[in-house]
């Protein structure tokens, strides 16, 4: 899994532009119930790669964007969609078409999660193969991710 060049440089230079689009969202219901509930852990899917449903593939050309991108989540955080999109390998290498042996269901997802006070997420193994950027945009003082056995909080 790569990053696009310039991305995390990009994400860091305009977290707080994010931040205030994040501050304008109301999230509902629980991103990931099987691992916590409550609405303690929400979030807004704004693209995902892999395989699209077969009627957004049109006359064997290129998938639309559409197909990976939540344009109408994307209504809610246009300057976070405007500076990734386009910039995602599997758009890019068009790995997410549905013939291609090299897609899978969630090779690539940008969400936007919210975590409620004092809430944590717990351990959990995400996809092999896949580099995970957490870009923590509010109430950061405290916030920290583990990775194996080390706990790294988040840096402003």
């Amino acid at each position: 899994a790569l990053l696009p060049p310039g991305l995390a440089n990009e994400l860091r230079l305009n977290w707080k532009k994010i931040a205030d689009e994040v501050r304008l969202l109301s999230f509902d219901g629980d991103v990931w119930p099987n691992l916590l509930r409550g609405n303690q852990w929400q979030g807004l899917r704004l693209y995902l790669s892999g395989k699209p449903r077969p009627e957004m593939k049109k006359d064997n050309g290129p998938l639309p964007r559409e197909a990976a991108w939540n344009m109408s989540a994307c209504a809610f955080a246009p300057f976070t969609c405007k500076l990734l999109l386009g910039r995602m390998p599997t758009e890019q290498w068009g790995l997410r078409l549905p013939d291609s042996p090299h897609a899978t269901e969630n090779d690539e997802e940008v969400t936007i999660f919210s975590l409620g006070p004092y809430a944590s997420v717990p351990n959990h193994i995400g996809q092999h193969g896949r580099v995970n950027v957490h870009l923590c945009l509010l109430n950061c003082d405290e916030a920290f991710a583990e990775a194996g056995l080390k706990r790294l909080p988040y840096l402003a």
